[in-house]
């Protein structure tokens, strides 16, 4: 304690000469600038110091390399301090007590790495918008709000990288963009980030009703909207849902236009709810049917047959008004005896006034028609033909029968259709148009029949896909005067037998059969049993692609087959290195191929709905090369061996290629390795390997070298006696101890160091290692933690620290 107050004594004295030697005017001061947070001191910051009073600065002096600021003593003097990346600081001094030498130190807040402005409007009009604004970034989130008061957010970010943000708003559809956000340097210009919202739309459904009898009206009718606000029209009119998309606040200009209704044209607020608009019926114009005399004026008068379009029968008179109630076609007939029948099809119209629609009918009397029948080559009259001859409503005509003629009355404006057949000559029909009658006689020329030489065919048909036999077909063949011949269908065979074929002619066969392809083709008579193959409708395109499993690369296949459940072969071909086919849905095809190096392929698929069939298939061991990294010696690389298992036990044989460093080895990737490579001057290597997650052909290997300690020689130190101290000593002088010299058989000399605990070593753990994306160990992992367990045993106050890392392969996320 003495000695501590002689010290303070001594300090108290020495302290005062340097303040008799200073100046009494003008007082030297040092500025030092500092981190706020950590104390550091900043360099090269910019400081401005200046006179309270006057706002004179004060500069900065140097004598003698000495920097610093001479100042008057008494003098209030003004610090504007800064520094890139830090707040300005600003501060007042009194320099009464300051005294030369003296440091001012001043602290300086840290400004964030960076900042960005935030401004959030809306997309249509560009003003502020009242918001919440979500930012996320590596798993962290913060929410800041603008309101009227405050447009614009000013945010800071101590890292660059992709931010989320986002936005969401009342009466707005909420956003979400990315940005990049970069830490600010000496040259960043910060510019506003500008985030525009849409506003939230919103469905408005319009009913339209009838305004005289309230029906609703559901369907063939337009509508056209116009938002007031902005004067864009909507294109986004549903005319299912019967509704628009709407903006909460804008009014908006309807119109809506229906045959047979006034246009309407109204203005709405939306509001959400179901909004009702009424339309008002146009009138439908009155009809005025006149019956006339042809070549006269003089009016007919009978009863007329009406229709309307739903199918409602009315008679009226004719010559007289008839006011329709449906919009669509009606039809008006009538028949008057010597007249014949007349029918005439109009449509109604809508029309603000009461003017009728007129439809005339001119009608004639009945008109004679008389039918002669001549030889096609002689031109001679055919005097035993018969005559069937009939209306339009198929009911036959009576008439008087002549030599070679047939003669009846029909109507003047009506079509007839006539029968006419005669012995040895080919029976023949045809019709009498009213326009086409020439003099009130038509001659008609019969062709005679020639006496064929038919024979008996069979025509079945199959499957173009699986071959089977198609039973169900309709089955229709025509001669070359497409008149078809007559067939008998086998129900049991699905074949179709005719006896009506003429070798020297030729036919067309048209068939039919559900969920095949219509068949149409010339039939040339050849051998008398003749198959036909018909295309199913549910044939597609399948692509089949083959790849290794394991390397996931595209394989090409020269031995694949396709067949169909009833073993048939199906064609394919190859394009772009896959194979395709067109194959039917819900149905089974084996897929079979022999490729060098793998298993023989056999599977049964069904077409998926996306028409893809994806085949992998793993050879039994693929290459791997273990790469030593080290630089080897000749000697190294001819002692270099490897032991090389699986979990099982199994012995893979491998192989030293010493010109690329690397233990060369075949093996199963589904497996895992058990590796150790052993090399003189390293460290002996342990690891596993889980080859099943990623197509891996070379694996770097890094050995740790064992490292030269000197030799360490252990000396035994003497014990030196204590000597007890007496109040009173006697000065004696004893002999100094003679140091002992170490024998030869106390040097021990350390050739290896092992784990010991000794602080700032580092020793790695070979062989602990995690499975693809998981925190599963591999096997052999916890023999290497074992012996960590242990030496953590013997040494309990140890502290340690484990670094670990994973490569690049997997998920990205899963191994952060």
């Amino acid at each position: 304690m003495k000695i501590k107050l002689l010290y303070l004594c001594l300090g108290i004295i020495l302290f005062p000469w340097p303040i008799l030697a200073q100046n009494t005017e003008n007082v030297r001061l040092n500025v030092r600038v500092v981190n706020g947070l950590d104390g550091s001191e900043i360099t090269n910051p910019e400081i401005r110091m200046t006179y309270v009073l006057t706002g004179n600065e004060i500069p900065l002096k140097t004598e003698k390399k000495n920097s610093f600021y001479n100042v008057r003593k008494g003098a209030q003097i003004k610090l504007e301090v800064s520094s890139f990346q830090f707040y300005t600081e600003v501060s007042t001094h009194n320099t009464d007590n300051l005294y030369d030498d003296d440091v001012l130190e001043i602290k300086l807040n840290p400004r964030p790495a960076g900042s960005a402005i935030i401004s959030i409007i809306d997309a249509k009009t560009k003003a502020p918008v009242a918001a919440t604004l979500q930012i996320s970034f590596e798993g962290t989130q913060n929410a800041q709000n603008t309101s009227a008061q405050k447009t614009e957010l000013e945010i800071y970010f101590e890292k660059s990288g992709r931010y989320t943000f986002n936005v969401t708003a009342p009466e707005y559809e909420s956003k979400e963009i990315k940005v990049d956000l970069k830490l600010r340097t000496n040259k960043t210009v910060e510019k506003p980030i500008i985030i525009d919202l849409n506003k939230l739309l919103l469905a408005q459904k319009l009913v339209l009703k009838n305004k005289n009898n309230k029906e609703l009206i559901e369907d063939n009718f337009t509508v056209e909207i116009l938002n007031i606000s902005d004067k864009s029209k909507t294109s986004i009119w549903n005319k299912t849902k019967k509704e628009f998309e709407f903006s909460t606040g804008d009014t908006y200009n309807v119109t809506i236009e229906k045959n047979g209704f006034k246009t309407l044209y109204t203005q709405i607020k939306p509001s959400g709810k179901p909004m009702e608009l009424l339309l008002e019926p146009k009138n439908l114009r009155p009809f005025l049917v006149e019956i006339l005399e042809a070549g006269s004026t003089t009016k007919v008068n009978t009863q007329i047959k009406a229709v309307s379009p739903s199918g409602k029968e009315e008679l009226i008179a004719s010559n007289t008004r008839f006011q329709p109630k449906e919009m669509g076609h009606y039809s008006f007939s009538f028949s008057k005896e010597g007249y014949g029948s007349y029918e005439s099809k109009i449509e109604s119209q809508f029309s603000d006034d009461d003017k009728p629609q007129t439809i005339n009918f001119e009608i004639r009397g009945d008109t004679e028609i008389k039918i002669v029948v001549l030889d096609s080559l002689s031109k001679q009259p055919i005097e035993n033909a018969g005559f069937r001859v009939f209306k339009e409503n198929q009911n036959e005509i009576r008439g008087t029968r002549e030599r070679n003629a047939f003669s009846f009355k029909k109507p003047p404006l009506e079509n007839a259709s006539f029968e006419i057949s005669a012995p040895n000559y080919t029976p023949k029909t045809g019709k009498i148009n009213a326009a086409d009658v020439s003099f009130n006689t038509v001659t008609v020329f019969l062709t005679k029949r020639i006496v064929e030489n038919f024979k008996e065919y069979e025509y079945s048909f199959i499957d173009a896909h699986n071959k089977e036999i198609v039973k169900k077909t309709q089955v229709l063949i025509l001669d070359e005067n497409k008149q078809a011949v007559e067939t008998l269908l086998n129900s049991t065979k699905g074949t179709y037998l005719t006896y009506k074929i003429n070798p020297e002619k030729k036919y067309t066969l048209q068939v039919k059969a559900d969920g095949y392809k219509d068949f149409h083709s010339e039939v040339l008579p050849g051998v008398r049993d003749v198959s036909f193959e018909l295309v199913p409708n549910n044939l597609h395109e399948t692509v089949v692609s083959i790849y290794d499993d394991y390397t996931k690369e595209m394989l090409i296949i020269n031995s694949l087959l396709i067949k169909s459940k009833n073993s048939v072969d199906v064609l394919f071909s190859e394009r772009n290195r896959e194979y395709v086919s067109q194959l039917k849905r819900n149905e089974s095809y084996t897929i079979s191929f022999r490729q060098d190096g793998y298993p023989e392929y056999f599977n049964i698929f069904s077409v998926p709905e996306n028409n893809k069939i994806d085949i992998f298939i793993r050879k039994q061991t693929y290459p791997l090369a273990l790469i030593i990294k080290n630089e080897l010696t000749d000697e190294q690389k001819n002692q270099a061996k490897a032991t090389i298992t699986y979990i099982s036990g199994k012995v893979i044989s491998n192989s030293f290629d010493k010109a690329k460093k690397a233990f060369r080895l075949e093996s199963d990737p589904e497996e895992v390795l058990q590796v150790e490579i052993e090399i003189p001057g390293f460290r002996a290597y342990k690891a596993s390997n889980n080859r099943k997650q990623l197509a891996m052909y070379e694996i770097d290997v890094n050995l740790l070298p064992i490292p030269k300690v000197k030799e360490v020689v252990t000396v035994e130190t003497p014990k030196v006696e204590e000597v007890t101290k007496i109040a009173e000593p006697v000065k004696t002088t004893e002999p100094e101890p003679k140091v002992k010299e170490p024998k030869k058989e106390e040097l021990i000399v350390k050739k290896d160091v092992p784990m010991e605990a000794k602080k700032g070593r580092r020793f790695p753990l070979d062989g602990v290692n995690f499975e693809q994306s998981k925190t599963s160990m591999l096997y052999g992992s916890e023999l290497k933690l074992k012996e960590l367990l242990t030496f953590l045993q013997k040494n309990p106050n140890v502290k340690i620290e484990v670094i670990g890392h994973t490569d690049k392969v997997g998920d990205e996320r899963q191994n952060q």
